[in-house]
């Protein structure tokens, strides 16, 4: 056995358990609202709570790094939701990233935004998310109806939202719940800031597909119209 093949198996992944799981929603419980910044909110939890399971599933140094660095972005949420849910998600996500990388497979999610949402269950959940692709996104519902599952999309951009409702899913309500500020955005609410041009599109989606669009970013948060966020612009 070569020693580029004993350095791939000691970099192998481990697999992660329901009580890894269980720990990680223990410590996010623990630390919550302790680090919490304006710039990152509570992600700083939400990183150290993942920390022993990404520590298991990456032996690269840099590559574990890298996955820290992925779960200090922007990041809010309840509780009940990250302690739970969302820590179970993100620890079937990490496990998929890390064992595609080991199988020198397709990475096949690629970008910081999915890499920190709702993307596949953990086993405390129940819950069954599938990472598709705009246009795999729109070829299932054609094709399959989504297994007539209560679905959620969630989307990076406006734009690929759009591209989705434009190709044939019937979406009836959008909401959208964060985009942080930036130069040259309007807020809309404290966690959504948009352009005029994604105005528009929403605009597009509301009166030609019938589309319900508000801004929310958590069930106990103010929640502002469509029509109150074309005032804005104004």
């Amino acid at each position: 056995m070569s020693n580029q093949i004993q350095k791939d198996v000691s970099l192998k992944p481990e697999e992660i358990t329901k009580r890894d799981v269980g720990i990680a929603w223990l410590r996010f419980h623990f630390a919550n609202e302790i680090p919490h910044a304006f710039d990152r909110y509570i992600s700083p939890a939400l990183m150290w709570a993942l920390m022993p399971i990404l520590k298991k599933l990456y032996k690269d140094k840099n590559d574990l790094i890298a996955a820290y660095q992925r779960h200090l972005l922007f990041f809010n949420t309840q509780l009940s939701w990250g302690g739970g849910t969302i820590t179970g998600i993100m620890a079937s996500l990490e496990q998929a990233r890390a064992n595609e990388m080991y199988n020198g497979d397709p990475i096949s999610i690629n970008d910081d935004f999915t890499k920190n949402i709702l993307l596949s269950a953990g086993s405390r959940t129940g819950l069954k998310v599938r990472v598709l692709k705009e246009d795999g996104a729109v070829r299932y519902w054609n094709d399959r109806q989504y297994d007539n599952y209560k679905v959620v999309l969630l989307t990076k951009t406006v734009e690929a939202m759009a591209g989705i409702i434009k190709g044939g899913v019937p979406i009836k309500q959008l909401n959208l719940g964060g985009i942080p500020q930036k130069p040259g955005l309007t807020s809309v609410i404290p966690e959504v800031s948009i352009t005029k041009e994604e105005l528009d599109i929403l605009v597009d989606l509301n009166e030609k597909y019938g589309v319900d669009i508000y801004f929310q970013a958590i069930p106990s948060s103010k929640k502002v119209s469509l029509k109150e966020a074309i005032k804005l612009f104004d």
